[in-house]
C-alpha cells in the first residue's frame, strides 16, 4: 500500500522517483497509469505556475511586474491562457508520440514516453528506460 502512495505521489508531482525494481513485470494498465500520473501532474504544475501563483502575487512574477516598464499590469482571462496552455500540452504529447512512432517504437511505449517525457517526470516502461532502445539516428 505504501509502495502505491509513494509512486502515485512521484507521478503527480512529476518527481519520477521510483521504488519499482522490474518495472518491465507489470501489466500495461499500471504502467499507462504511472505515465498518466505523470502526463497530469505535468499540466497541473504548469498550470500551477502559469495561471495560479501570479494571481498571489508570488515569487517571480512579481519580481517581472516591479520591474516592468509597464505602469500596468495585463491580466489574461484565467480561462483562455488555460485552454492555450492544455492545447500546447496536448500538441506537444501527439507530436512526441508521433516521432516517437516514427522511430519505431510501438504505439504503447511511444504514448507512455511521451507522457513522461511532456511532463519531465521520465517514468518509462523499460526497465533501462529510454537507453532500451536502438539509437535511430546517429550523428555520424
Amino acid at each position: 500500500m505504501n509502495n502505491a502512495i509513494f509512486e502515485s505521489v512521484s507521478g503527480f508531482t512529476t518527481t519520477g522517483s521510483s521504488i519499482l525494481t522490474d518495472i518491465e513485470a507489470l501489466p500495461k494498465s499500471i504502467l499507462y497509469w504511472r505515465s498518466l500520473t505523470h502526463w497530469i501532474g505535468g499540466i497541473g504544475v504548469i498550470t500551477l505556475v502559469i495561471v495560479v501563483f501570479p494571481s498571489f502575487n508570488i515569487g517571480g512574477y512579481r519580481i517581472f511586474t516591479l520591474e516592468s516598464s509597464l505602469q500596468q499590469k495585463t491580466h489574461p482571462h484565467i480561462k483562455s491562457v488555460g485552454i492555450r496552455i492544455l492545447l500546447i500540452y496536448l500538441g506537444l504529447t501527439a507530436a512526441e508520440i508521433i516521432f516517437l512512432m516514427l522511430g519505431n517504437m510501438n504505439w504503447f511505449e511511444s504514448i507512455c514516453h511521451a507522457y513522461g517525457t511532456v511532463a519531465t517526470g521520465g517514468f518509462s516502461p523499460k526497465n533501462t528506460s529510454i537507453g532500451g532502445y536502438p539509437p535511430t539516428f546517429s550523428m555520424s
